[in-house]
C-alpha cells in the first residue's frame, strides 16, 4: 500500500457512482481526475486506493469537499481509522 494513499469507498443510501460522476454530478467539474477515481473504486468492488494528489485536486474548492466527504468513506489503508481523524490529529500535533 501507497503510503499517500487514502481509502475510498461510497457512502452507503448517498448517490449512485454514476450519479456521481454524471454532467449533473457533484464530481464532474473536477475533470478526469474525479471519473478515473469513480472508475477506480467501481473496479475495485466498491472501494479503492486513490492518491492524496487526486483528493487535494478534488478538495482545491468548497463543493469539493462536501462531495468528497458527502458521498465517500474516507480512511487510512493501514489503520482503518478515518482520515479526517489524522488530519485533526497532525493540525492539533504541530500547533504545539
Amino acid at each position: 500500500m501507497e503510503k499517500n494513499n487514502v481509502l475510498m469507498q461510497f457512502r452507503p443510501g448517498n448517490r449512485t457512482p454514476d450519479e456521481l460522476a454524471s454532467p449533473n454530478g457533484p464530481l464532474f467539474e473536477h475533470g478526469t481526475i474525479a471519473t478515473g477515481m469513480v472508475k477506480k473504486i467501481i473496479n475495485g468492488g466498491g472501494k479503492a486506493e486513490i492518491s492524496m494528489a487526486a483528493l487535494k485536486t478534488i478538495a482545491d474548492n468548497e463543493e469539493g469537499v462536501h462531495a468528497l466527504f458527502d458521498n465517500f468513506i474516507l480512511t487510512d489503508p493501514q489503520t482503518g481509522r478515518p482520515l479526517i481523524r489524522h488530519l485533526l490529529d497532525f493540525y492539533t500535533d504541530h500547533k504545539k
